[in-house]
């Protein structure tokens, strides 16, 4: 088509658009679809042009129908992984290469997401110094991993100058590609649905073609057979003049006779190829067999024909136009001559050929998915050498790929015979990648299938350790403690695999409140496990930090925590050969450390080794522990009164979540979201976000040793007008910390707990929390909000206004803003009830400023409340917040992040110098856009830098 045509012309009008501005800055997303020959590839290309035009850089990648069973295929070849001249791919080129080699955590989500993310960095830094445009073709053949790398990329690059776009055929649709276009559909991208030429784009297409000014009458209306397919009005017409049927009279193309032509565009190709040499058109159809492109390599491998001989028929393939040379591959011309030719074979011959390239492939050392996808087309049932090629495929695919792992191991089941003693290894292979992939109920019937029916102790201790992993993702707490329990009676059972569940029963035994029982199992686990080194000292800490968190004692916790950092720090200089990475190990224990020190008020220092474990479990692609990350910063942050950083990296939870399908780990502490919401008075958020926690959460029996869940709720229930509920809820966790010998975190509830029993005449339960938060206090080591918290409840009973200032005077001291809010508020209350009014009015005005500053909306309503009720004018206009808009809309965070784009940084070096993961700067971009009403970073820069002169 040397000119669009009618439609195409505006619809390329259209893209031109979309590319104009996604050089100004904010990207463009474009999707067309449409059946085989329709035109999808031409407007790839014209569109790739016109990006070229605007000084893009373009990357080109195209899915193979038989190359899904390549991981990041598709994206890698887009990404022109294997060039050398970019240190940064070779390494991501290294690290796919080397797939279950390199040092992960463990699970195909860590690989998987280990790469995207350092793919995602790559196109980001790329586009910071020039507009980047990838564009893809036949998406609907792309490997899920692809799909889920470009699905993440859509949400990373959505300020950057940067293109997506795909082209892709209706059916068939994926369930990944399905979810990447729809995503793509709500970030407005510009879709398109090709449809045929109209009758009159039709004939000016044909007379394109022909070199013609018009077209007669008799193949006017010839055309019609063709249905408007623009590749099948190109190769009818350019069949008809090579072959004399048609010719040019007066400048118009026209045919004397009614050709003796299949209207099936599978004729018309075939009648064009029928000029090549009939032994070229067989080393053709036998390609087709390898693919829409295929390797020099891969063809001399299977035709057994010498290279020199096989270039003489691809040069007579390439100059015919069917083929094209794309140095070292061939590629046919469209899809549609490869499937013509693949489609002529014989079902018996197909069959043949690709029985022949899979033992050809095989004996030249291909890799096993190639080999396998070939034996999985041509094997018949019981085929033994099928079954051994598709099962070494899917274990080498499992860590990339789980989703094609899958298809390849239920095929070798298809393929075995029912008494054949593989079909056993098979399942064990299937649970990981069926577990994954989220199909978790498929991977409990197969794993309980295997123990109920395998004699083989190792079969049954790959199911059992399999079905414990899925417990612990699903947080099946019950069912967690009874299998370790059933597995630890067996006899003979192996050290690794007994100190493995030994561990594994901890997590129960704490979340059931059972402290004792959880660090008797982690001290059998110790001595089990010695023989691995000093690293089995990590998770005995660890453990002891736990138990000791949670009855109080929050400065032993913090010494458990450095023992444990202090064993694995060891490990990782003298133990370098474990099986479990000991960098790992490490990060664990500062997470582990982190939530001591937050008990501890050591927020800073526990956000600092939180931001270091992320980079560590990001580097190696530890995606539950990114989540876990992200919570703690979140809780971190909200407690400090960075409020605006708490919502960002809650945010960017959801968004990990959402797209790893890994939810985290139970962290044994209060999760901000439902709070956040609610005192910024987001109330439905709040129950919305509560309502899924609790969803989350086991069953009553196996969450008592959970001690913040009950005071959120009831925070909430309260918020909502049910004062009695919330004081049962408080009540019951104030019993149940009792019952397991914990001593809770009064910080957390003590204050509504004691006014809300003597609100509702109950000041014997108001007594036992003065108690209790005293003997916190006692236990704390001389934290102060340990210690406000203790006086606040005294000074809240015995309706004392000196202690409420000392317990204003000790929160003071802590880094709480919010709490030293509530003892503001409650200490000004009692002041002005007891005749100093004006000291009350003070206290009171410094809490409503504190809840202005933190944008706790609903506290600073209930706040000036209360000052009017003094008689204290508090203004018309109420709770002051900031704008709606502009840069004074935006809070520190965001003009931190704003302020360091006119420098050029990406996001991953945005965060590194905040000390943020890129996604959470992500999240504060999108924020800072919406607010500023703005599209590009360029505008960004320009306001940042305008604003900083001010600022400075």
């Amino acid at each position: 088509m040397s000119s669009p045509l009618g439609s195409r012309a505006a619809i390329l009008r259209r893209l031109d658009g979309a590319i104009g501005a996604a050089a100004r800055g904010r990207a463009a997303f474009i999707v067309v679809e449409g059946e085989p020959g329709i035109g999808k590839s031409w407007l790839l290309d014209a569109a790739c042009k016109l990006a070229q035009r605007a000084e893009f850089t373009v990357r080109r990648g195209q899915g193979e129908e038989l190359e899904r069973e390549r991981p990041f295929g598709l994206i890698a070849d887009a990404l022109d992984l294997g060039s050398a001249s970019d240190p940064e791919r070779t390494r991501i080129a290294g690290v796919l290469a080397r797939g279950g080699g390199t040092e992960l955590a463990g699970t195909s989500a860590d690989l998987r997401f280990q790469l995207i993310e350092s793919m995602c960095d790559l196109v980001e830094r790329e586009a910071e110094t020039r507009p980047v445009a990838v564009a893809v073709d036949d998406v609907q053949w792309a490997d899920p991993s692809s799909l889920l790398a470009l699905y993440r990329l859509s949400r990373r690059v959505a300020y950057l100058p940067f293109v997506l776009l795909l082209g892709c055929r209706p059916l068939p649709r994926s369930r990944e590609l399905a979810r990447l276009v729809n995503i793509l559909l709500e970030l407005d991208c510009v879709h398109v649905s090709l449809p045929p030429l109209s009758h009159e784009e039709a004939v000016e297409l044909a007379a394109q073609t022909a070199g013609a000014a018009g077209v007669g009458s008799k193949l006017e209306a010839h055309l019609r057979v063709t249905g408007g397919n623009p590749l099948f009005v190109r190769e009818l017409v350019q069949t008809l003049v090579d072959e004399g049927a048609a010719e040019l009279l007066d400048d118009v193309v026209e045919i004397d006779r009614r050709p003796q032509l299949s209207p099936s565009l599978r004729h018309t190709i075939l009648r064009r190829m029928s000029s090549l040499p009939e032994e070229t058109l067989d080393v053709l159809k036998v390609a087709s067999v390898l693919g829409t492109t295929f390797a020099l390599a891969d063809l001399t491998t299977v035709t057994r024909q010498s290279p020199a001989t096989l270039v003489g028929h691809l040069t007579d393939a390439v100059g015919a136009g069917f083929v094209h040379d794309l140095g070292g591959r061939f590629a046919f011309r469209h899809d549609l001559v490869r499937e013509v030719l693949y489609v002529e074979l014989l079902p018996t011959l197909r069959t043949s050929l690709h029985l022949d390239a899979a033992r050809s492939l095989a004996a030249a050392g291909s890799s096993p998915g190639q080999v396998a996808a070939h034996f999985s087309l041509s094997a018949a049932h019981g085929d033994a050498e099928a079954v051994a090629w598709l099962t070494r495929a899917a274990r080498e695919l499992v860590g990339h790929a789980p989703t094609v792992a899958i298809e390849l191991f239920e095929r070798a089941l298809e393929l075995a015979p029912l008494s054949d003693p593989i079909r056993v290894d098979l399942n064990v292979g299937l649970i990981r990648p069926l577990v994954w992939t989220g199909e978790l109920g498929r991977a409990e019937a197969v794993a309980r299938e295997l123990l109920a029916g395998a004699d083989d102790s190792s079969v049954t201790g790959h199911a059992a350790l399999a079905l414990g992993s899925l417990y612990f993702l699903q947080y099946r707490l019950r069912e967690m403690s009874e299998l370790c329990t059933k597995r630890l009676a067996v006899e003979g059972l192996g050290a690794a695999e007994r100190a493995h569940f030994l561990a594994l029963a901890v997590m129960p035994e704490v979340a059931s409140g059972e402290l004792r029982r959880a660090l008797t199992f982690a001290q059998e686990a110790f001595r089990t496990g010695r023989e691995i080194g000093r690293i089995s000292a990590v998770p005995i800490e660890n453990t002891r930090g736990i138990v000791a968190r949670l009855e109080g004692r929050y400065m032993e916790a913090v010494a458990s925590g450095r023992r444990a950092i202090a064993a694995a720090q060891s490990a990782l200089m003298h133990d370098p050969d474990l099986g479990v990475s000991p960098r790992l190990i490490l990060a664990n224990a500062h997470v582990f450390q982190s939530w001591n020190l937050i008990a501890a008020d050591r927020i800073e220092e526990a956000a600092r080794l939180l931001r270091s474990s992320m980079q560590e479990y990001e580097r190696i692609g530890a995606v539950a522990y990114v989540n876990l990350c992200h919570r703690g910063l979140a809780y971190g942050a909200f407690l400090s009164g960075r409020w605006d950083d708490a919502d960002a990296e809650l945010e960017s939870l959801r968004y990990l979540v959402e797209e790893t399908q890994a939810q985290g780990l139970d962290t044994h502490q209060p999760d901000p979201w439902p709070l956040l919401a609610l005192h910024q008075g987001r109330m439905t958020e709040a129950s919305l976000a509560l309502e899924r926690l609790e969803q989350a959460l086991p069953p009553e029996r196996w969450r008592r040793g959970n001690l913040w869940f009950l005071p959120l709720k009831a925070e909430v229930l309260e918020a909502g007008g049910d004062a009695e509920a919330a004081l049962d809820l408080l009540a019951t966790q104030l019993r149940q910390a009792k019952e397991i010998g914990a001593v809770p975190d009064f910080r957390i509830f003590g204050r509504s707990l004691v006014r809300l029993s003597l609100d509702h005449d109950q000041r014997d339960l108001a007594e036992r929390v003065v108690s209790g938060a005293a003997e916190l206090a006692s236990r704390g080591g001389g934290i102060a909000t340990v210690d406000g918290i203790s006086l606040l409840c005294r000074g809240l009973l015995e309706d004392d206004p000196d202690t409420l200032l000392d317990a204003v005077a000790a929160y003071r001291e802590g880094p709480r803003p919010f709490d030293l809010a509530a003892a503001c508020e409650e200490a000004g209350e009692s002041r002005a009830r007891h005749g100093f009014q004006d000291d009350g009015v003070k206290l009171l005005r410094e809490a409503s400023e504190i809840h202005a500053t933190l944008g706790a909306t609903r506290d600073e309503v209930r706040i000036s409340h209360r000052l009017r009720a003094l008689g204290v004018k508090t203004g018309a206009r109420g709770p002051r917040g900031r704008p709606l808009t502009g840069w004074g809309s935006l809070t520190a965070a965001e003009q931190r992040v704003a302020r360091l784009v006119p420098e050029g940084l990406t996001n991953t070096e945005i965060g590194a110098r905040l000390f943020i993961s890129g996604r959470t700067v992500s999240t504060h971009l999108a924020h800072i856009f919406r607010k500023l009403e703005i599209s590009s970073r360029s505008e960004l820069a320009a306001i940042a830098t305008r604003e900083s002169r001010g600022f400075f």
